[in-house]
């Protein structure tokens, strides 16, 4: 027994000691999925940005070089120009709809951006991104920071730089973040903005946690009348803005860190006034942090707000191309109903307007439902980071979230709605050339049927008729074969051979001989058309 326990114990360290080789010979001794380290790197492929002090101005463009264009009375709001032009120098004929369908940029605005961002990185001498890199970020000394990121249809540029001094004018040219970007490159950024937040970022001590006077707040709005506020994460933050773009063409944004809610997050490691500093600058951390992460989703939630309503003027657009397809097909199947069945070449006419009528719905559905759907896509992102933020109502100014959403889900709706117009009367149309086909079938038969009706009545009489004539046949050639019988039955009473008058033995032979002729032409018929002549029955014989 021991014996056995030994030898088992000898042989798990063998096998330990062999596995622990081959895993110091092999760097990863587990096979691995060539995408793992791809997928296991989104959740930190793109960091939230993390404020270094408070206050902060924010500055965030997002550009785009999709460009409206009108296409058969439609106007598209973001189509792909380069993509046609592209099309054009190949000596391709450019595809329309493959041009507004264009998901992504081409590897020439891939190239321009690219060049344009490696531009500013050797102004302020910092190493340039990768060409094949979607997201970057570089310290730009006592610029700020920088922040670039590229999405589907979009690229997003945003500039982080402290405040110079608390009290500063917030949305002024020297406080602004973009006061220290050279006004040469911003000139000519790639692409057109589609999106232009400048943001805020103060720390203030609310008089009440949840009362707002929005009058302290509208002279940063230009004294705009009206101006929404809401409170996010649960009270830690304040955010005031009017969504509209001012003059130079951004949208203001007023993030308010309140500093008595971070003040009772700050961790308690010790006594003394060490221990007390130590944590409230733990809690400094945090407060940034959570700002980083706040100012990133406020500028998401504008950027995707306005990409969404990007879909609100195609729908105003395709309405009166769609109300006239409606029209178009109504008319067709009026004149349906009124045509006869039996006017196939009417009927023809009207498959042929049907068949036009169906492509041109489908060619406006297909260019317009790529718009729409994206336009959904990003109304449920504003949606998620509505969530995210945990918005909260201040009384005393209108909700933030209910005039977004307010402005965002009609606009929606009505994407959605003309949408599903469009397929239906692509539907419609393509049912109804259903319907032209089936009675257009059904009539073909119908004359199909008459035409074979037709065809047996002519058969028929080209029978009776032929019968007749093989009739008429057999008396003809009866009557010349009685005659050259009729020369040698003469030779033959001459000569003593035929004892009776030649005309007694004509006349007694003239029914053999029809007989013999109507006999000889049956089977001749029967020959040529391949048949064999029915036999006569055969009777058993009786025992």
């Amino acid at each position: 027994m021991r014996a056995t326990v030994t030898s088992s114990r000898a042989a798990t360290r063998s096998v330990r000691s062999v596995c622990t080789v081959a895993a110091r010979a092999s760097h990863h001794p587990i096979s691995q999925h060539p995408l793992r380290k791809d997928v296991a790197g989104v959740l930190h492929g793109r960091p939230f940005p993390r404020l270094d002090a408070l206050p902060c101005a924010v500055t965030a463009i997002t550009t785009t070089h999709k460009e409206p264009f009108e296409l058969e009375g439609v106007v598209f709001p973001m189509f792909s120009q380069r993509h046609l032009l592209d099309s054009a120098t190949r000596s391709e004929p450019p595809s329309s709809i493959e041009a507004a369908c264009v998901v992504g940029r081409t590897r020439e605005e891939a190239r321009e951006e690219h060049s344009h961002l490696s531009l500013l990185c050797e102004h302020f001498l910092v190493p340039p991104p990768e060409a094949s890199a979607t997201f970057f970020t570089a310290d730009l000394g006592g610029a700020g920071r920088l922040r670039w990121e590229q999405n589907t249809e979009v690229s997003t540029y945003t500039f982080l730089r402290p405040l110079p001094e608390e009290g500063s004018p917030l949305f002024e040219a020297p406080s602004l973040s973009l006061s220290a970007v050279p006004a040469w490159w911003l000139h000519s950024l790639p692409g057109r903005v589609v999106a232009a937040t400048h943001i805020a970022v103060v720390s203030h001590e609310p008089p009440h946690p949840t009362h707002i006077d929005i009058r302290q707040y509208s002279p940063h709005f230009n004294r705009s009348s009206f101006v929404t506020a809401a409170s996010v994460d649960d009270g830690d933050f304040r955010v005031t803005t009017d969504w509209r773009a001012h003059e130079d063409g951004f949208v203001r944004l007023l993030v308010e860190a309140v500093p008595s809610r971070w003040q009772h997050h700050a961790p308690v490691g010790g006594r003394g006034l060490d221990a007390v500093r130590q944590g409230l600058a733990v809690a400094a951390a945090g407060q940034r942090t959570a700002a980083g992460k706040v100012v990133q989703r406020l500028i998401e939630l504008d950027k995707y707000r306005s990409l969404a309503l990007m879909a609100q003027p195609l729908a105003r657009s395709v309405s009166p191309r769609v109300d006239a397809l409606q029209a178009q097909l109504q008319g067709v199947n009026d004149e349906l109903r009124r045509s006869s069945a039996c006017d196939l070449e009417g009927q023809r006419r009207l498959l042929d307007g049907l068949l036009r009528l169906t492509a041109t719905a489908l060619r406006v559905q297909e260019i317009a439902s790529y718009r729409f759907s994206a336009a959904a896509a990003y109304a449920k992102i504003v949606e998620d980071r509505v969530s995210f933020l945990r918005l909260g109502r201040l009384e005393g100014a209108p909700s933030l979230e209910s005039f977004l959403m307010g402005a965002l889900q009609p606009a929606m709706r009505s994407c959605s709605a003309m949408s599903a117009r469009l397929a239906s009367v692509a539907a419609s149309s393509r049912t109804t050339i259903d319907l032209l086909r089936a009675r257009l079938t059904v009539e073909q038969q119908a004359q199909n049927v008459e035409q074979l009706e037709q065809l047996k009545e002519t058969a028929r009489t080209q029978l009776l008729l032929q019968e007749c004539v093989e009739g008429l046949s057999v008396v003809a050639i009866t009557y010349y074969s009685t005659g050259v019988l009729g020369y040698a039955a003469k030779a033959a009473h001459t000569l003593g051979y035929l004892p009776v008058q030649p005309e007694v033995a004509l006349g007694c032979g003239m029914p053999l001989v029809g007989v013999g002729v109507w006999v000889a032409l049956h089977r001749l018929k029967h020959s040529v058309l391949g048949e064999r002549p029915a036999a006569p029955p055969t009777q058993e014989p009786r025992g």
